[in-house]
């Protein structure tokens, strides 16, 4: 791998990409999607791009750069705090959307989010409070705003496939984050939901 370093401001690039304002000085990374012309081409073939994610420790030792270790280190626990949000946002994407659930062999999409959830077992509390037999039916709105009559059985059917359909949610974040902790920088970016 090789970065491109520009002789008259001294900015180092990598593919496009400002990597440093001042690599001399290792200040911040920024990018800004463009490289000058007059760029001398350094070999870091050592070295990968995540290094220089989240501001890690490379530095300019007069002939070229070096990462520290404890740059390293810093950007690794940089990246999987990133990638750990990153899977809880995909997570929260799921858990707040619509799943398709099968009852009585016919598949229905219905929202999963916190407020249907409680809804549905809201409907199961007070109809069996009311002494509505399973049979009975209860009218449900569906993620596409139709309604479907579900019976009290199949409703209860309904509320133990989401919780199933939420607590898998949870065990492929947690899978994920297990993943995230073995990754290296050269393997953190495969991580993905």
């Amino acid at each position: 791998m090789k970065i491109a370093i520009d002789s008259n401001t001294k900015k180092a690039y990598y593919k496009g990409d400002l990597i440093m304002k001042e690599y001399l000085h290792g200040s911040d990374f920024i990018d800004t999607r463009m490289t000058p012309n007059n760029c001398e081409l350094i070999d870091i073939s050592n070295m990968s791009i995540p290094y220089w994610l989240g501001g890690g420790k490379l530095v300019y030792n007069g002939t070229g750069f070096e990462l520290t270790t404890e740059g390293e280190a810093e950007v690794l626990l940089s990246l999987q705090k990133a990638k750990r949000q990153q899977m809880k946002d995909k997570r929260d994407e799921y858990l707040n959307g619509a799943c398709t659930l099968t009852v009585s062999y016919v598949e229905y999409e219905l929202d999963c989010d916190l407020t249907s959830r409680s809804s549905i077992h809201q409907s199961i509390d007070n109809a069996e409070l009311a002494g509505m037999a399973g049979t009975d039916s209860i009218s449900w709105k569906l993620s596409d705003n139709s309604y479907h009559d579900f019976t009290v059985d199949e409703l209860k059917m309904v509320a133990i496939q989401l919780a199933m359909f939420i607590q898998g949610q949870y065990n492929i974040e947690r899978d994920k984050s297990l993943e995230i902790s073995a990754a290296t920088l050269d393997t953190i970016d495969d991580v993905v939901w």
